[in-house]
């Protein structure tokens, strides 16, 4: 049998679960989470968790307050013997609902004591009337003492409501169940709604498509029977977890006032509905799709069949305008003037954007073999891409044709992608893809085009073809990347010219900006999400995942980051800090290339979650969990900043053994932070510590191999030893993730140690191209000029004299007396 891998822990309280004591005492807990997610509990802080031991991931977990009790229960299971644990030690072991299930044939009207007798009958080590029915915290549950061979203690069966039944067995004295309640009801508030979900939905059917109220108090779901095609819209009370209403129709949208709602079907027609009664107020006619306008006055559907959008009075439901436009999701812009749609091209082979007036009905213009629509910011102009490729620019109402850029053919097949407006709108930005004829191995270009006169600007000199973009929201800048090279590439769009190399250790895999535009993020092969500051374009901060990571995003109001990995996990960060709150599982062990369906409600706090082809919506309460997270921090006497700013002024102190301390404080709070080990592993070095210093130094570069600080550090460290080719090597390594002025000093350094002038001269002098004003280089170079001989006395004056000016007072007295022999020298 195989010992499970801790797959994440992170600090929860739990102080909704137990009764405080008068001094309001916090009693803190971690979580575990299995391989897959799909099971986490909570237990207290500082016990220990011995993860599943069997293949399947069907589950038995043994948690304890000490090593030895875990070692013990271990055993015990393996070796199948009954060995007591010692006075004072806690150990509970306790097994998955769906392992219980399968293999003792629970069922949804098992009771607590019908499932021990389930598990022990067979075995007949005890009588029924040993079972004692109790409740545990608000949940039925059955007792038996002492009942196996192998459980010395207590065994207990809770009914966890839909979660289903869950033993747990208790090694420990059986008159101490008080010692180890909080440790079951903590566990089984986990269980009970399949890990930390606030609610599971479940459906007879696949989900298709999910829509909360404007409130945030309903979920409306629709499921399509795959045979008889029947659509079922239901709306969930997320408080309950139940129905609330059930209808045949193919979705629900809300008005924006939360006062009602539209249900729409094919046949059944379109009803409209008070939203705090469910009452119909007024059909209209049957729809395959049907919307609110942005201010509410208008409802606007469309009958894919038939080829028509209807608009109607909001208040009435009087019928407004008819349009004969072929769409099946029309849409409203202009402050709802103007009519956009497009045909399907499933449908007819056809693809047409067509604008009509909204108040009359009456088409204002039809673009043939239309493929995309792009608004500028006040909708006053619109690019529409054809399918030959040429970039149409009209200005409206009038639709009037302003602007006609073909794409000019390289040659090969090539296609226009993503165009947008960019640069303040002066400039038609677009990624060109080029292929070859075989279609294999295609790639992108940036073009960029004068908004008022269709001229050419340029195709950005690129080094390398890349495979996606991200652009800044002002569409000022553009980061280009490829999922074939290390790099992505920072553009300025006005001037085409590069602005930044931000160097990968593994193929990048997306990236992406805030909306503020401050910061934008990559992701890459190696399994980390940065944060790179958009005005130095450094790294802010790492956040370190266990598989590849698909997407990222910021949320609305930017104080969370969320992040996806290829096996559905869906993990949040702190947007300040950079801290893990909160990772949820979907998937199996072992899958990925999992697609993860996301519905956030309107004021951020509730995120329903489903998979394709899944009659299961998880709704979780985001904002409670990360705020029970962000809590558990604040708890600390001091935050993770102050600790860090403490450990900083310790160093500057030079009292590294309180820098030390504050430091793993802060390492505690924040298990993951490269920056912490760095500053630790030098805190370490300087109190003696080297072995222990070198450690965290490698440990930052673990965490994120972008990190130059830790590499340069190691090299310092090395040099300090006199070990310089491996000084060399750490900072060859630094160097290769970007030019760095101070590295290419002490690599310099490092070269003179080794008598090696030529080089050393070659690093001082680009450590200066970089830092024209760096006055150490000029010193060591000045130095390393002496040292060659007579014949470099001239380089090694020049050098040491702008070494002297640039330092002035604080010029070292060696270099100061070489100087002076120099000038000595030079004077006769």
């Amino acid at each position: 049998m195989m010992k499970r891998v801790l797959f994440v822990a992170l600090l929860l309280s739990f102080m909704s679960l137990l009764p405080l004591a008068a001094q309001d005492i916090v009693i803190l807990t971690e979580k575990y989470a299995t391989y897959d997610s799909l099971l986490t509990f909570n237990y207290p802080m500082g016990w220990l968790v011995d993860g599943e031991s069997d293949d399947f991931g069907l589950g038995f977990f043994v948690i304890a307050n000490t090593s030895q009790a875990v070692e013990t229960l271990r055993q015990n299971s393996e070796r199948d013997r009954n060995s007591p644990l010692d006075s004072g030690e806690i150990g509970i072991i306790f097994m998955r609902p769906r392992y219980l299930t399968n293999v003792f044939q629970y069922g949804s009207d098992t009771t607590p004591r019908d499932a021990l007798i389930a598990m022990f009958g067979a075995s007949d080590v005890f009588d029924t009337d040993d079972i004692e029915d109790v409740t545990i915290g608000d949940y039925p549950a059955a007792r038996l003492d002492a009942a196996d061979e192998r459980s010395a203690g207590i065994i207990l069966a809770l009914d966890l409501g839909d979660g289903g039944i869950n033993i747990l067995a208790a090694s420990t004295t059986p008159d101490d169940l008080a010692a180890f309640t909080p440790t079951v009801l903590a566990i089984a508030e986990s269980l009970r709604f399949g890990g930390d979900a606030l609610q599971l939905l479940i459906h007879d059917q696949p989900i298709w498509t999910t829509n909360w109220s404007p409130d945030g108090r309903l979920l409306g779901t629709r499921t399509t029977d795959s045979s008889s095609q029947e659509s079922i819209t239901r709306l969930w009370d997320i408080e309950t977890g139940e129905v609330a209403q059930e209808f045949e129709g193919l979705g629900v949208k809300w008005k924006g006032d939360n006062s009602q709602y539209v249900i729409w079907d094919a046949t059944a027609g379109t009803v409209v509905r008070d939203a705090a009664t469910h009452e119909a107020l007024f059909t209209l006619p049957a729809a395959t799709y049907a919307d609110w306008t942005a201010d509410d006055t208008r409802l606007i559907t469309s009958a894919f069949a038939a080829s028509t959008v209807l608009l109607f009075d909001a208040a009435d439901g009087e019928k407004l305008t008819f349009v004969d436009a072929k769409t099946s999701f029309p849409t409203l812009e202009r402050g709802g003037t103007l009519v956009q749609t497009r045909e399907g091209t499933s449908v007819t082979g056809e693809a047409v954007i067509a604008l009509w007036d909204a108040a009359s009905g009456d088409n204002v213009l039809t673009v043939e073999d239309a493929l995309t629509i792009t608004w500028n910011a006040d909708q006053s102009r619109a690019l529409i891409v054809t399918a030959d490729n040429v970039i149409h620019v009209y200005e409206l109402p009038a639709a009037n044709e302003v602007l006609t850029i073909p794409l000019e053919s390289t040659g090969e097949f090539d296609e226009l992608f993503d165009v947008r407006w960019g640069a303040d709108e002066t400039l038609i930005a677009a990624n060109v893809g080029t292929c070859p004829p075989s279609r294999e191995n295609c790639t992108l270009s940036l073009s960029l085009w004068d908004a008022a006169t269709g001229e050419l600007r340029q195709r950005l000199a690129m080094d390398e073809p890349f495979r996606f973009a991200a652009w800044n929201p002002e569409g000022s800048r553009v980061l280009t990347m490829s999922r074939e090279t290390d790099r992505a590439l920072l553009w300025d769009v006005a001037s085409g010219e590069q602005i930044a190399v931000l160097p990968h250790p593994d193929h990048l895999r997306g990236g992406l900006w805030s909306a503020d535009g401050s910061q934008y993020m990559t992701w890459s092969n190696e399994n980390i999400v940065r944060i790179w500051d958009a005005e130095t374009n450094t790294v802010a901060m790492s956040l370190p995942h266990d598989l590849p990571v698909k997407r990222a995003y910021w949320n609305a109001d930017r104080t969370l980051i969320e992040t996806e990995t290829e096996d559905g996990g869906l993990y949040f960060w702190d947007t300040r800090s950079g801290r893990l709150l909160l990772r949820l599982g979907h998937a199996s062990k072992g899958t990925t290339d999992v697609f993860v369906f996301q519905d956030w409600s309107a004021d951020g706090r509730y995120l329903a979650t489903w998979l394709g082809s899944n009659p299961l919506v998880r709704v979780w309460d985001v904002k409670a969990l990360t705020d029970v997270t962000r809590m558990n921090f604040a708890s600390d006497p001091f935050t993770f900043t102050e600790y860090v700013d403490r450990g900083f002024d310790a160093i500057g102190a030079r009292d590294y053994a309180t820098a030390v301390t504050n430091y793993t404080r802060a390492l505690q709070l924040d298990p993951d932070s490269a920056t912490i080990y760095n500053d630790r592993g030098v805190a370490y070095y300087q109190l003696g510590e080297g072995q222990r210093g070198v450690a965290d130094l490698q440990r930052a570069i673990d965490l994120d191999p972008l990190y130059v600080k830790p590499l340069e550090n190691l090299g310092d460290i090395a040099r300090r030893e006199q070990e310089f080719d491996a000084a060399l090597e750490y900072y060859n390594r630094a160097l290769e993730l970007g030019d760095n002025a101070v590295i290419y000093n002490k690599r310099g350094v490092t070269y003179v140690r080794q008598g090696l002038y030529d080089e050393a001269i070659a690093d001082f002098s680009t450590a200066i191209e970089l830092v024209p004003d760096f006055g150490q280089a000029y010193g060591n170079r000045g130095f390393t000029y002496y040292q060659k001989g007579a014949d470099f006395y001239a380089e090694a004056l020049l050098d040491l004299r702008e070494y002297a000016r640039l330092f002035g007072d604080n010029a070292a007295a060696d270099l100061m007396a070489i100087l002076q022999e120099l000038e000595a020298a030079a004077g006769s």
